[in-house]
């Protein structure tokens, strides 16, 4: 505005002079392109100051940009970064994975190989609780066959089949049963020592054998060890206190 009025000034001086010095005819004529003058000067005047705040708008954003670029700058170099680990870790998952199906290639056929061998194994082990131990057998078989059953639930089956035989070989357990001695048919209780030995006791302690696994036959067992067994069915049945007891555990006529 200051501008403005200097160069107003400026511009009235001159007309004042032009006034002065022209005749009186020619005083319009001067008067008029003494305010052409003017008005072009102003017009000039508002231009530059108009140039003026457009520069400054402009440097303001130029400011605001670089500020936003370096900002951007910043953040694409740690995204970067997000991104070098998250694909790392992609690739360890997708190492995981082609492992995995690996594992799973040979889990499969080993899982059945186990429910054989575990299947043989009972076969061969002494005889006690047969019908459940012949329905777990068949539940494994069942489940390695299920097309919709995963993988690993075929596994953890498995695992808990193995624990339970497992876990047979470190418990005593009385069973009320009959069996097949000399041909006849006796009523009484199974004592079970784990997996090493079956011992049974007829109903009126009268009658005592022993599961012989290589003849896969009860057998008598001599008169001395009614007393021991008598005892150790007690201490079993939570009717005594555990006290260290002699009972054959071979078979046959080792003892």
């Amino acid at each position: 505005m200051s501008r403005i009025l200097i160069i107003f000034s400026a511009s009235f001086l001159l007309l004042l002079t032009m006034l002065t010095q022209c005749s009186a005819s020619n005083v319009d004529q001067a008067r008029t392109q003494a305010e052409q003058t003017i008005n072009t000067a102003i017009k000039d005047q508002k231009a530059v100051e108009a140039w003026e705040e457009q520069k400054i708008s402009l440097e303001t954003q130029i400011r605001d940009l670089q500020m936003q670029k370096t900002w951007l700058e910043y953040q694409n170099k740690k995204y970067t970064g997000y991104i070098g680990e998250e694909r790392a870790a992609l690739n360890a998952l997708e190492t995981r994975r082609k492992e995995m199906e690996q594992i799973n290639m040979l889990l499969e056929p080993y899982l059945d190989e186990v429910v054989v061998k575990m299947e043989n194994g009972i076969a061969r082990d002494l005889p006690f609780l047969n019908r459940e131990r012949s329905r777990l057998m068949a539940f494994l078989k069942e489940s390695l066959t299920d097309y919709h059953l995963s993988l690993s639930e075929k596994l953890r089956r498995i695992l808990e089949a193995a624990q339970v035989e497992a876990d047979y070989g470190r418990t005593l357990e009385l069973i009320d049963t009959s069996i097949a001695l000399n041909g006849e048919t006796i009523q009484g209780r199974i004592f079970r020592l784990g997996r090493t030995a079956l011992f049974f006791q007829s109903i009126d302690k009268k009658r005592i054998a022993f599961f012989n696994r290589f003849q896969k036959a009860w057998v008598p067992l001599p008169d001395k060890y009614e007393r021991p067994l008598d005892l150790a069915m007690q201490i079993v049945d939570r009717k005594r206190a555990a006290r260290l007891l002699v009972l054959p555990v071979l078979g046959g006529d080792h003892e």
